[in-house]
């Protein structure tokens, strides 16, 4: 055999041997993941799940905290729903009250970590908007979100959004998590949504609407 046959033949034994070893343990790597993403994790809880498995599912490292953000949206919103159950809202309120200050500091950070986005998103859709009426429709949908999510938070106690005046240390909380620009608008966004509650405050027929949607079930969505 040529010398440069040689040393080829030997570098591809090389290869060879190398592929050989790492293939087993590429193959137990992609198992151990599959096994810490799907076996390890816990099933997000059904409708009928009680608060305590709720709650769980919340503060456990191994259960909402792997999802992505959009699901973890949607999850927040089932537990809007939830929460309009006077008997789920009170056992879920005595499991946040008995948790460790980490696990209610773990619920606190994630509810930010899920909706700051969601309220950048709305105030550059907002501003962005092609005519005063798209604004407005914008806005109002805004506020029912807002006031769904406010509710549940009250309900369930997270944090001090059981006080009067909760909601607004949350969101301004949220906002110093922003660069100065992206806090500049949602600065005047907030300012725009206090000024249409000052309208339907004033008007006991939009007050009236505003109070029925704010009441019916949450889907999800984006209204």
């Amino acid at each position: 055999m040529h010398p440069g046959d040689t040393r080829a033949f030997y570098r591809s034994r090389r290869t060879l041997i190398a592929l050989a070893l790492a293939a087993p343990l590429a193959l137990a790597a992609g198992l151990w993941w599959a096994i810490d993403r799907y076996a390890l994790s816990m099933r997000e809880p059904t409708a009928s799940a009680p608060a305590e498995e709720w709650f769980r599912y919340i503060v456990d490292p191994q259960g909402l905290a792997r999802t992505d953000r959009a699901a973890r949206e949607r999850f927040f919103h089932r537990h809007l729903d939830r929460a309009r159950e006077e008997a789920y809202a009170r056992t879920f309120a005595a499991e946040y009250r008995s948790a460790t200050a980490e696990e209610q500091q773990r619920i606190v950070t994630m509810l930010w970590d899920t909706f700051l986005p969601r309220i950048l998103d709305d105030a550059r859709t907002y501003f962005a908007a092609s005519d005063a009426e798209v604004s407005k429709a914008h806005l109002d949908d805004c506020l029912v979100r807002y006031n769904r999510l406010i509710h549940a938070l009250r309900a369930t106690r997270f944090g001090k959004a059981d006080r009067a005046g909760g909601e607004i240390e949350l969101f301004l909380k949220l906002a110093q998590r922003l660069s100065d620009a992206d806090q500049a608008m949602v600065g005047r966004f907030w300012e725009r949504l206090q000024g249409r509650i000052a309208e339907a405050l004033a008007d006991d027929v939009l007050r009236g609407e505003f109070e029925r949607r704010i009441a019916e079930p949450a889907d999800g969505s984006r209204g």
